[in-house]
């Protein structure tokens, strides 16, 4: 889950529409100053069931967690699904922890990209869809600031615009029903160059 300005009421209004023993793990990542802390961790925990923890490097993914990947070093996940943090970057981005999500778990990742400015989550959107993943977008009508949801939008890999309710919800249909990522992903256009 990808997002900027004003993405936290959205990160947690689609958390706390999670389910205790969700089964699968759930990674944030929301910009901000590389000074920020472990805020995000207190925020998040206050409205999510599952239990909410700050990645480190060489932690694993697990399921059931929130992940929250820290506001300095670019967050990735390596070898054995183990959190990777690069501490040679001042932050941390989307696109490039979206991409090591589409190469390590392919068709079991789901990018979600929630409110914010520019285009970050845009480009890791396109490597999950491409390697057979889902992607879910804030609808632009709901975001505070419109321009990620836009940005992704317009790579058209993804699956659904949803209010940030319905992401949470779709998120848990698609993890607790057999065959449900099926069911609700779309297969992207041959000519968008993802996957067919």
């Amino acid at each position: 889950m990808v997002g900027s300005q004003g993405a936290l009421p959205a990160a947690r209004t689609v958390l706390s529409n999670l389910t205790s023993g969700f089964p699968a793990a759930v990674v944030c990542v929301q910009h901000r100053t590389p000074t920020a802390g472990t805020m995000l961790v207190d925020l998040l925990s206050r409205t999510s069931p599952l239990p909410v923890v700050e990645a480190s490097d060489g932690s694993p993914l697990e399921e059931g967690v929130i992940h929250v990947a820290p506001a300095a070093g670019q967050t990735l996940v390596g070898a054995g699904g183990r959190f990777r943090i690069d501490a040679r970057f001042p932050r941390c981005l989307g696109d490039p922890l979206l991409m090591t999500l589409a190469e390590r778990y392919g068709p079991r990742c789901t990018a979600v990209i929630l409110s914010g400015r520019l285009a970050d989550g845009a480009l890791g959107l396109q490597a999950v869809k491409q390697a057979g993943g889902c992607g879910l977008i804030q609808a632009p009508a709901s975001a505070e600031c419109r321009s990620m949801p836009t940005a992704a939008m317009a790579t058209g890999c993804f699956d659904y615009a949803l209010d940030p309710e319905r992401i949470g919800r779709a998120l848990v249909a698609m993890v607790s029903c057999v065959g449900g990522a099926e069911l609700l992903g779309v297969r992207p256009h041959p000519l968008l160059g993802a996957a067919a």
